[in-house]
């Protein structure tokens, strides 16, 4: 939560006050590679929206190939706010599939070792890119493959794939989106669990984020065929 509340510092300059629930949206893809072995990698890509995007760039001061300015407070605040999107277990979930078709309870653990990369496509939206790895050197098998989500359960962001394109994994695995679901009803039901739980900003959302128009699927299901 200390992250959380940094990156809300960040973003106090922005129209919205940064404690409201959902404050934006999160767009996730991730393309995953598996093998004989498991699963052995996840490149995860989260782009901010508009908003969240114009309150951050000024404090990382992107290069063109997505470094972070020299300063030593640009990489500080660059490194701090791609830890705080690429937490495994927390956003990104990544859960083995019983014989039921249901996740596990246990989340698989993730490592991210390699270093962030950040963009700013010409629109002005931040996209922050991770390649995650399973912790162990011989990560758990699921026979019946596995659920990956992009949520966040502490209803600051709104997130989801945007289609299919946004959610895939090589050959012959196969990768399937959970049903679509709006944005503006995901952002509404983001709310309505934050104020069930007596979160300070409950009451305040992004402007647009309850009536924002475009789907997107919160989680699919990963399967590779046996042997």
């Amino acid at each position: 939560m200390r992250l959380r509340w940094l990156v809300a510092a960040a973003l106090l300059p922005a129209a919205v006050p940064a404690i409201a629930h959902p404050h934006g949206r999160l767009d996730c893809q991730a393309v995953v590679q598996a093998g004989p072995a498991g699963l052995l990698s996840i490149h995860l890509t989260l782009t901010l929206d508009a908003q969240s995007s114009a309150a951050l760039a000024p404090r990382l001061q992107l290069d063109a190939a997505g470094r972070p300015g020299n300063d030593k407070a640009s990489r500080q605040f660059a490194e701090l706010l791609a830890g705080m999107f690429r937490q495994s277990g927390w956003m990104l979930r990544l859960q083995p599939l019983g014989a039921d078709g249901e996740p596990a309870a246990a989340t698989v653990a993730l490592a991210d070792p390699g270093p962030a990369l950040w963009q700013q496509a010409a629109s002005g939206q931040l996209s922050v890119a991770v390649v995650l790895q399973p912790e162990a050197a011989a990560p758990a098998p699921a026979p019946h493959g596995w659920q990956l989500a992009c949520l966040d359960p502490d209803w600051y962001w709104a997130t989801g794939f945007a289609a299919a394109a946004q959610f895939s994994i090589n050959s012959p695995c196969t990768a399937e989106l959970h049903a679509m679901r709006s944005v503006a009803e995901h952002a509404q039901a983001l709310q309505a669990a934050a104020r069930q739980a007596g979160v300070a900003g409950a009451d305040q959302a992004a402007p647009g984020l309850l009536t924002a128009p475009g789907v997107r699927s919160p989680a699919g299901v990963l399967r590779c065929p046996a042997g």
